[in-house]
C-alpha cells in the first residue's frame, strides 16, 4: 500500500512539474518552413507582448511567471534564422512549421529579442492629394494598404499626405514612412514628385526633422 501511494504521488508530481514548466517551439525560416506569411504575422502578433502573468502553456524556465517574456530570433549556431516562441503555436497558425522543445538553452547562441509595439500611427503610407484620372498619383499606396490589411494586422498604419506633413509634421510615434511609386507624366517619372515639393515648401524640412530623430523611410520601386 505504501509503494502504491508513493508511486501515485510521484506520478502527480511529474505531471505537475511538466505542466508548470511547459515548453515552446522553434520556428524555422529556411526551406523547411511551410507558411512564411503566417510565420511573420505570428511573430508580429506576439512581439508586442513583453510581460507574462499566469499563462499555463508558456515556457516557465526561459521566462518565469510574473516576469518579462519575449519571442527570440536566433542569429547564430544550429537554429540560426529561426524564431524561438516560448509557447504553443495558436490554432489559427497551425500551418506554420515548428519543432517543439522541452527546455531551450539560450546561452548556446546569440539572439535578438523581438519587440514591436502596436500603434495606429507607427507606420505611415504616403498618399498624395494630387490626382490623375481620379486616383492619387502615388498609385502604389493602395497596394501597401492591402498588404497590411491582409498579412499583418489592423491599426498599425495610416495614410499621410504632403499637405499634412507640410503643416503638421510627422507624428512622433511614426517609425517608418513608406513612399510608394508615382504615376508617370508622359515619360517623366519625376514630374509629380517635383510638383509635390513645389506646392509644399515645408515638406523637405519636415522630412529632414523626421529622419534626424531616427525615423526610417522606404521607397517603392
Amino acid at each position: 500500500m505504501f509503494h502504491f501511494r508513493y508511486s501515485l504521488l510521484l506520478f502527480f508530481l511529474i505531471i505537475l512539474v511538466k505542466t508548470s514548466l511547459s515548453g515552446g517551439v522553434i520556428i524555422p525560416t529556411d526551406s523547411s518552413q511551410n507558411d512564411f506569411l503566417k510565420t511573420y504575422k505570428l511573430v508580429f502578433e506576439k512581439s508586442y507582448i513583453d510581460y507574462r502573468f499566469t499563462n499555463s502553456t508558456l515556457d516557465s524556465i526561459l521566462f518565469p511567471k510574473y516576469g518579462e517574456e519575449s519571442i527570440y530570433w536566433s542569429v547564430s549556431e544550429e537554429n540560426k534564422g529561426s524564431f524561438i516562441l516560448p509557447d504553443v503555436v495558436p490554432t489559427a497558425y497551425s500551418s506554420i512549421s515548428s519543432t517543439p522543445y522541452t527546455t531551450y538553452d539560450w546561452q548556446t547562441a546569440d539572439h535578438y529579442s523581438i519587440q514591436y509595439k502596436k500603434h495606429p500611427q507607427r507606420i505611415a503610407v504616403f498618399r498624395s492629394n494630387i490626382k490623375k484620372n481620379n486616383n492619387t498619383v502615388s498609385w502604389e499606396s493602395i497596394y501597401f494598404k492591402n498588404l497590411f490589411d491582409s498579412y499583418i494586422y489592423n491599426s498599425t498604419y495610416y495614410f499621410i499626405s504632403e499637405e499634412e506633413i507640410d503643416s503638421l509634421g510627422i507624428n512622433g510615434s511614426t517609425q517608418l514612412i513608406i513612399i510608394p511609386s508615382f504615376s508617370l507624366n508622359g515619360d517623366d517619372n519625376k514630374f509629380y514628385v517635383d510638383s509635390i515639393f513645389a506646392a509644399t515648401p515645408n515638406l523637405q524640412t519636415q522630412f529632414d526633422a523626421y529622419l534626424a530623430r531616427g525615423g526610417n523611410d522606404i521607397y517603392g520601386g
